[in-house]
């Protein structure tokens, strides 16, 4: 089984090269660059091809692993070629789009997938080294998407295969548990300095206290992790949060403070340990 990249960027190196030390046969990379293929090639011990036909014809699985907006057009490309592909599995990595983005491709035959590791690329090196503690998320439909498990399985990584209709969902919540993630200490970082820190000190500040939630709630799950007054049902302390932030006239700060404390109230009440009538007078305080 041979594997080919259409795409020589971070992601499609990394991977390729993560491959490769695993002992899987890469036939090579095509690039829009040939010096970008030529480079992700010598990493794997593979080929640069210049055509993209011809890297397809001496591959079983094909990558895709060009930017984003790029993807359609490769797949229109290729459909629209007098290559045959009903043997072949061709499969992009892109995390926001799913398999249909390839519906051309299956109508000529081809097994169509996508594959997406959640996991931050920073450089080639460091993240093929990093890959076997990635999560990926497989998707796809076709007579021979096993051979992509198998590749999975072969290689020892952890992946879950998900309905393609829930791609988009999937890659939403990745953007929560990742970007808002930063948006929100973001927000953070500027009450602090509203209160009078400079964002270094801030920053400093937050550190330890961001580091051990995020160690409780892999530790033990985000319900058991869950701390601070509305855990607790202190409606005073609530109020006072919220009376402050009113005299801030900064209303992103007031509506993620209650959205959140919405969302956390739904988890108190989970717990079951607070008393009815505190969780109504906290509904009521927050909407």
């Amino acid at each position: 089984m041979k594997i080919g990249f259409i795409g020589a960027g971070k992601v499609g190196t990394s991977f390729g090269l993560f491959l490769n030390k695993k002992g899987i046969d890469i036939s090579g990379f095509s690039s829009r660059k040939y010096s970008s293929a030529e480079y992700s090639a010598g990493l794997t011990n593979s080929k640069a091809y210049r055509d993209k036909k011809d890297l397809i014809k001496d591959s079983d699985i094909i990558f895709i692993t060009t930017n984003d907006d790029c993807i359609k057009k490769v797949a229109d490309e290729i459909s629209s070629s007098d290559l045959i592909l009903d043997k072949k599995v061709i499969c992009h990595m892109s995390g926001a789009l799913d398999s249909t983005i390839f519906i051309k491709l299956k109508e000529k035959g081809a097994t169509t997938a996508s594959l997406h590791p959640m996991y931050s690329f920073s450089n080639v090196e460091q993240s093929s080294k990093q890959l076997h503690n990635a999560n990926f998320s497989l998707e796809g439909n076709g007579e021979y998407l096993e051979k992509i498990t198998r590749l999975l399985e072969k290689t020892s990584i952890n992946f879950q295969q998900i309905e393609t209709d829930k791609k988009t969902l999937y890659h939403a919540s990745a953007c929560i548990a990742s970007n808002y993630l930063v948006s929100l200490l973001n927000t953070s970082v500027d009450m602090l300095k509203y209160v009078g820190f400079d964002e270094k000190k801030a920053l400093s500040m937050l550190k330890p206290l961001v580091i051990q939630t995020i160690n409780d709630i892999f530790e033990f799950g985000p319900q058991d992790a869950l701390t601070g007054p509305i855990s607790r049902g202190d409606v005073d302390t609530v109020y006072r949060h919220l009376e402050k932030l009113k005299k801030t006239d900064n209303k992103n700060w007031m509506e993620i403070y209650q959205l959140l404390g919405l969302r956390t109230l739904d988890m108190t009440k989970n717990k079951g340990k607070i008393d009815e009538n505190i969780l109504n007078k906290l509904e009521r305080e927050l909407k």
